[in-house]
């Protein structure tokens, strides 16, 4: 089946001598993996810059529920959005979420709702963002998968991973209180002034409550995390 589609590229890897194969979250079809047949050499039309994380792109690929990688017909930026100057620190909030949404989201599964949030918040992506956007970040895509951090129990002291509620009493399954109070802090500010330290607890904090959740973010390379809190 042929199909037209706005696409994200999350991901890819060198594969034989001049290819790869790519990670696309599509809006038409979602996540789909595809083996792109000499994107690295020097005169090919297709170029590796296409597939950067989070780059925004018009894609026409070929799918088949019989094979695991699809074709990729024809591909290119969409609305001439290439790739900006950006910071460093932007640059790594984008690798940072590419990861994250190439762990979590299944192959061959529809979310337009995902789609349209990143779709929302590429804007940001171009522009200055706060130190505490990866987390943010996090927050906001629990709510897609539906285990939201639920802040309705105003007295709660604890955050309970399982139960993704704040709660009066300790348990296995909570967190301390200082790591607590951050979180809720947050929740209702998402501009907080957190400390770089305490940003990062929370992140990993983030990272523990996926996989509390069934959503486990496995592998992240560990210098997007820091890099991606580092402002």
């Amino acid at each position: 089946m042929r199909y037209n589609s706005l696409a994200f590229s999350l991901t890819y890897i060198k594969y034989k001598e001049h290819s790869i194969i790519s990670k696309l979250f599509t809006r038409e079809m979602g996540v789909q993996s595809f083996i792109v047949n000499g994107v690295r050499k020097k005169n090919s039309k297709k170029n590796l810059n296409f597939f950067k994380p989070l780059q925004l792109l018009n894609i026409c690929g070929v799918y088949s529920n019989k094979n695991g990688l699809q074709r990729l017909e024809d591909i290119s930026y969409y609305n001439n959005h290439f790739l900006k100057n950006k910071s460093m620190y932007n640059r790594f909030v984008e690798m940072f979420i590419s990861d994250v949404l190439a762990k979590t989201l299944k192959e061959n599964q529809q979310e337009v709702d995902i789609f349209n949030y990143i779709l929302k918040i590429k804007k940001d992506l171009d522009g200055i963002l706060t130190p505490n956007y990866s987390i943010n970040f996090l927050i906001n895509l629990s709510s897609f998968f539906g285990f939201l951090p639920s802040n309705d129990n105003d007295s709660g002291i604890y955050f309970d991973l399982d139960k993704g509620v704040f709660v009066d009493e300790e348990s296995s399954t909570t967190i301390n209180g200082n790591l607590s109070s951050s979180l809720k802090e947050l929740i209702l500010n998402p501009n907080a002034s957190i400390s770089y330290t305490v940003r990062n607890e929370l992140l990993h904090l983030m990272i523990k409550y996926f996989k509390c959740q069934n959503h486990e973010i496995k592998n992240l390379n560990s210098h997007l995390i820091f890099e991606s809190l580092r402002v």
